[in-house]
């Protein structure tokens, strides 16, 4: 059996809604799961960021209509981030 890599997401807007769901099925996937629930939680988690340089490595970028597609090429072992476009 292969290494089973650490997922850790970073959600804003998980208290209802799709950001709700992806929460719940990420965090039943066994991720570690932040939720950012204000604008004022948001800024400061961006301007962490900032401090810290911390740049996002994103794996692949999928369209709305492709998000199947996203959670399988992410449970088969993305190295980053997983993008799902909701908007053109």
């Amino acid at each position: 059996m292969g290494k089973k890599k650490a997922l850790v997401a970073v959600i804003s807007g998980a208290s209802r809604g799709i950001g709700r769901g992806i929460a719940r099925v990420l965090g039943e996937k066994g991720a570690t799961v932040y939720v950012v629930g204000s604008r004022a939680s948001l800024e400061r988690m961006n301007r962490a960021f900032e401090d810290w340089k911390l740049r996002p490595v994103i794996d692949r970028v999928y369209g709305f209509n492709e998000v199947v597609e996203g959670y399988k090429h992410l449970y088969r072992g993305a190295f980053g981030k997983i993008v799902v476009r909701v908007k053109d």
